[in-house]
């Protein structure tokens, strides 16, 4: 109903007795008709396997064991514990940095005395992220690894991304210690994670050059299709795979933030792709980013002085381009909130260059003959997914009421403006802070609240809708946005090029799609 796709469980259909069952109740019942047919039975497979927790290094937590010769292994006393590592330690030969310190692993047995040696082994590293959010919680602690109080009020973790792999290695053994600790007391709280994220990769093509051997994208020029070395050798490109510096298909940051900066690299990143998906790495893409922060600096720049100040009070009333700009600010303000909820970046970047493409044609009006559309293009084109929410603005600059000396509009222009800085905050941060500047405020971008919008302006007073006749559009009309489907029907067919289009044919059928169009059916 909200327009968006369904995610809840589905009912089985062409299933013979499962037929309406959810996907859970009709497993139940396949493993019962299969018993009852005495063809099978149910059971629990679980996928488990022992964890190798010992590492041979020195960056860990030391197992907590001693080696006696006469008792055997023995814990560590609790009141002996955390075991800490040596801070003299020497890497400079191979094998495990513990075994060969001369005098960290030397102790005696807690229950004879004798002498004896620690255990050189230390836990794998996700022995301790497994939990480290926890310890976040309460830092100082110094009774206790964390207060149990504070982490019923601040777990579960409200949101968890990671990697795919993740799903069998971290995410798992957290949730391991979660269920190990709320058994030993010191938690009330089944699973340590509310939601779960996983990105993709990063992508890049592969090259090889005469020999087979792998080299860098930055070794190899391409002209007119063809790749070479730098010493103008031919190289073959393979696949596009996950970076990795094995194929030496990867990028170097600092020559992207060098060449580009940060604010580019970083929206490229967000707008190319879903962040579920891979993202390969083109430097067309980053260029391409590194292009509309510049437009971004210059339509604010351009527009600057034109502005009312900082803070002045609104009109208390808007003409119709105000009105209808002030409608795209906020509907873009309330479609990037929820596309950014949804983890849907790419979108809520196309959404916020709709809105510059739009202030700028309202801030550089086009030539007074020409009518142009200020939806700002289309999120499909832009971000692969995006759906166009915006209704679609026009504006004739010949139209006094455009101008931007105008006190309305020059309002409207500032708040739009304003808020396509505050929305691309998040993506651009540096370019996001000098353009508030830039606006005439004196504060931090980073200090301010996230913008609202206003419920009242998301819906049209009018809309704009097209009328075919036998499929071809002959004409558009504009009619109240609550209109009912006579009117819709009555102003369509008295509009000129629809009558001309079904004089002296026979009116079969009129479809109205409220808000869309209409469609008349003659022959």
């Amino acid at each position: 109903s909200g327009g968006g796709a369904y995610t809840g469980p589905g009912t089985l259909v062409n299933s013979s007795f499962m037929d309406s069952l959810s996907v859970e109740d009709a497993v139940d019942a396949a493993i019962a008709k299969l018993e009852e047919m005495d063809k099978g039975f149910g059971t629990t497979q679980f996928r488990l396997r022992d964890w190798g927790v010992s590492r041979q290094r020195y960056w860990g937590c030391p197992v907590p064991f001693i080696h006696c010769e006469s008792c055997g292994l023995v814990p560590v006393p609790e009141d002996q514990l955390p075991v800490e590592l040596p801070e003299d330690i020497n890497y400079d030969a191979p094998g495990n940095p513990l075994d060969r310190h001369p005098t960290w692993k030397h102790t005696s047995c807690p229950e004879c005395g004798k002498d004896a040696v620690r255990e050189t082994d230390t836990c794998d590293t996700f022995f301790e992220s497994s939990w480290y959010f926890l310890r976040y919680l309460d830092p100082h602690n110094k009774a206790a690894a964390f207060d149990k109080d504070k982490a019923a009020y601040w777990m579960p973790v409200d949101q968890y991304i990671g990697g795919v792999e993740h799903a069998v290695l971290h995410l798992l053994y957290s949730r391991f210690f979660q269920r190990a600790l709320r058994d030993c007391g010191y938690l009330d709280l089944d699973e340590p994670f509310a939601g779960l994220f996983t990105q993709g990769m990063v992508t890049h093509a592969t090259y090889k050059d005469s020999a087979g051997r792998w080299i860098f994208p930055s070794d190899v020029i391409i002209e007119g299709g063809t790749a070479r070395d730098k010493d103008g050798n031919p190289v073959t490109m393979g696949r596009v795979e996950k970076m990795s510096k094995s194929k030496k298909n990867v990028v170097d940051p600092e020559d992207i933030l060098d060449a580009y900066g940060a604010d580019a690299a970083r929206l490229f990143i967000l707008s190319d792709s879903p962040p579920e998906r891979d993202l390969e790495w083109t430097e067309g893409g980053i260029e391409g980013a590194w292009k509309y922060v510049n437009r971004l600096h210059r339509l604010i720049d351009e527009t600057k002085d034109t502005l009312p100040a900082p803070g002045s009070p609104a009109p208390k009333d808007f003409d119709e381009g105000a009105q209808k700009l002030r409608r795209l600010t906020h509907k873009t303000i309330e479609a990037v909130a929820a596309d950014i909820e949804a983890f849907h970046m790419n979108k809520a970047v196309a959404r916020i260059r709709e809105l510059s493409n739009a202030l700028s044609q309202y801030c550089h009006p086009r030539d007074p003959s020409s009518s142009e559309d200020l939806d700002g293009g289309d999120p499909e084109k832009d971000s692969g997914k995006a759906a166009d929410l915006m209704d679609p603005v026009r504006v004739n600059s010949a139209n006094a009421e455009y101008q931007r000396d105008d006190e309305s509009l020059a309002w409207a222009l500032r708040e739009g403006l304003e808020a396509l800085v505050k929305l691309s905050g998040p993506m651009m941060p540096h370019l996001g802070e000098e353009l508030w500047q830039m606006l005439g405020h004196e504060t931090l971008l980073a200090d301010e609240n996230w913008p609202e919008h206003d419920k009242s302006l998301l819906s049209a007073d009018t809309v704009t809708i097209g009328v075919q006749v036998n499929g071809k559009v002959r004409a558009s009309i504009t009619l109240p946005a609550d209109a009912d489907k006579k009117t819709a029907e009555d102003t369509a067919l008295a509009e000129p090029n629809v009558q001309n289009a079904i004089a002296g044919k026979e009116i079969r059928k009129v479809i109205v799609v409220p808000g869309k169009i209409v469609n008349v059916v003659a022959g």
